[in-house]
C-alpha cells in the first residue's frame, strides 16, 4: 500500500481557515475568565495581598526576582492556610508601624490667644498624634510556602503522549533566535526569554504539553519582541507582548493537537487589561503571521517525519545502518541552534529589559 505523501500547500490553507475559528474560540474563552467563579474566587485571594509600596516592590524583587504572591509570616497562617517552610529566608521590606504620642498644646480662645487660668498660667489640652515610622519587617513569598493551594485562573497542562515530541522541539529549538535550555527555574515561572543574555529557559520536569507550549510562548517573545524590533523604542505594553505571545502558542498547539484552552484562556484573560481583550483584537493580524511562520516550520520538520518512515525497511528486509536527515536535526538541532544563534545575536546590543517570564 503507497504512503500518503504530504500536502503542504493544502495543510495551509486548511490551516488559516481553522485559526480564525481558533481566534474567536480564543475570544470567547478569555471572555468567560471574567464572569467565571474561578475569577471571582481569584479577586477575593488578591485582596487578602497587601498592596507593598514602589519602595518595597524594588525590594522585594532585589532579595526574591521570582515572587509573585508576598504576604507575612502570620498573614499565610490566617488567610491562606499555608505556613513558611522551615528554614526559609525572608524577604526584608520596610513595615509601616505608626506609634502614638502624647502632646499639650495651649487652649485658645476666641481671639486665637491662649487662655490662662487664675495664676496667670496657660491652659493646656492633651491629646494623641500618630507618628509615622517604619521598621524593617520579612514577608515570604507562595514559593516559600506549603499547605492548601492558592485559587487560580491558569490550569497547568497535563500530557506525555504527544506525537513526534523530540523533533518538535528540535524544530522550535531550529527557528528560535536564542539557544533554548531546559532548567531548574526557581520560583514559579515556567519559562523564560532573557533578551539581554539572548537565552530562552523552559522550566525542565513539566509534561510533554506544558513543556511545548511554554516553548512556543518564549519562542514566540524571542522572535517577535526583541528590543531590536522597535528601533523607534515604542515597544507595546508588556500586557500586549504576554496576550501577542501566549495566543501565538495557543494557534500553533492547536495546530499540534494540543488542547491548551484550560491555560491560554486564563492566560490572556489576566494579561488583559479589561473583559473586551483590547489586546487581542489590535494584535490579531499578527498574531495570525506569526504563528504561521513558526506553522511553516513545524510542517517541515513533518515532512522530515515522513521521509524517515518513507525509507523505513520493510518486513523481511536487512535494516541498514543510515542516519535519517531527521535523526541528525533532532541529535544536532539544539546545539547548532546555540552557535548560530548566539553569533548571529552578539551584533545586537544588550538592552536593559526585565525577562519575559511566562
Amino acid at each position: 500500500m503507497p504512503k500518503k505523501t504530504y500536502d503542504r500547500a493544502a495543510s495551509r490553507a486548511a490551516r488559516e481557515e481553522k485559526t480564525k475559528a481558533l481566534l474567536q474560540q480564543l475570544d470567547e474563552g478569555a471572555r468567560a475568565i471574567w464572569s467565571s467563579d474561578k475569577f471571582r474566587d481569584y479577586l477575593k485571594m488578591m485582596c487578602k495581598f497587601h498592596h507593598y509600596s514602589y519602595r518595597n516592590v524594588l525590594l522585594i524583587h532585589m532579595q526574591c526576582p521570582h515572587a509573585t504572591h508576598v504576604a507575612g509570616y502570620n498573614s499565610w497562617i490566617d488567610n491562606f492556610h499555608r505556613h513558611v517552610k522551615a528554614g526559609e529566608k525572608g524577604i526584608q521590606i520596610l513595615g509601616y508601624t505608626p506609634y502614638n504620642r502624647e502632646i499639650s498644646k495651649a487652649v485658645l480662645n476666641a481671639n486665637g490667644k491662649p487662655m490662662q487660668d487664675k495664676d496667670g498660667k496657660d491652659i493646656t489640652e492633651t491629646s494623641v498624634i500618630k507618628v509615622p515610622a517604619y521598621k524593617p519587617v520579612y514577608v515570604y513569598d507562595v514559593s516559600q510556602t506549603e499547605g492548601e493551594p492558592l485559587p487560580e485562573l491558569i490550569t497547568p497542562l497535563q500530557g506525555d503522549a504527544v506525537p513526534n515530541y523530540p523533533e518538535l522541539f528540535a524544530a522550535l529549538a531550529e527557528l528560535a533566535p536564542y539557544p533554548i535550555t531546559l532548567e531548574n527555574i526557581s520560583g514559579s515561572a515556567n519559562g523564560y526569554c532573557d533578551h539581554g543574555e539572548k537565552k530562552i529557559v523552559v522550566q525542565e520536569g513539566m509534561s510533554q504539553a506544558m513543556t511545548l507550549k511554554t516553548t512556543v510562548h518564549e519562542v514566540a517573545h524571542a522572535r517577535e519582541h526583541d528590543p531590536a524590533n522597535f528601533p523607534d523604542g515604542e515597544r507595546p505594553p508588556r500586557e500586549t507582548l504576554e496576550v501577542e505571545a501566549e495566543s501565538i502558542a495557543f494557534l500553533v498547539c492547536e495546530y499540534l493537537g494540543i488542547d491548551t484552552s484550560d491555560y491560554s484562556f486564563g492566560y490572556v484573560g489576566a494579561w488583559s487589561s479589561d473583559k473586551d481583550l483590547p489586546e487581542l483584537h489590535e494584535a490579531l493580524s499578527h498574531i495570525q503571521k506569526a504563528a504561521n511562520e513558526i506553522m511553516d516550520k513545524l510542517d517541515e520538520t513533518l515532512e522530515l517525519i515522513q521521509e524517515r518512515e518513507a525509507a523505513a525497511p520493510v518486513a523481511g528486509e536487512e535494516v541498514k545502518n543510515v542516519p535519517s536527515v531527521l535523526d541528525n536535526i533532532c541529535t544536532k538541532a539544539t546545539a547548532q541552534a546555540a552557535k548560530e544563534n548566539t553569533a548571529k545575536a552578539a551584533a545586537i546590543p544588550a538592552p536593559e529589559i526585565e525577562k519575559e517570564r511566562e
